[in-house]
């Protein structure tokens, strides 16, 4: 699992910010393997429980689907 420091800002390291964290990482280039280890650290760092929708949101948004 990848440190969301120094990639998602730091304005939204809140649990509130969800919305925004997986608007912010479907926008930015990268593999859905990737994102996906940002997200999950986030969401490890901030204490917010991930469903498979949302995983699965950020996943199609990778370069390799």
């Amino acid at each position: 699992m990848e440190s969301p420091t120094g990639i998602i800002p730091e304005s939204m390291m809140y649990p509130q910010s969800l919305g925004e964290v997986m608007d912010y990482l479907k926008a930015i280039p990268g593999a859905s393997n990737e994102k996906l280890d940002v997200l999950r650290g986030w969401a490890k760092e901030v204490g917010v429980k991930l469903s498979a929708s949302q995983v699965n949101a950020v996943r199609y948004s990778g370069v390799d689907w």
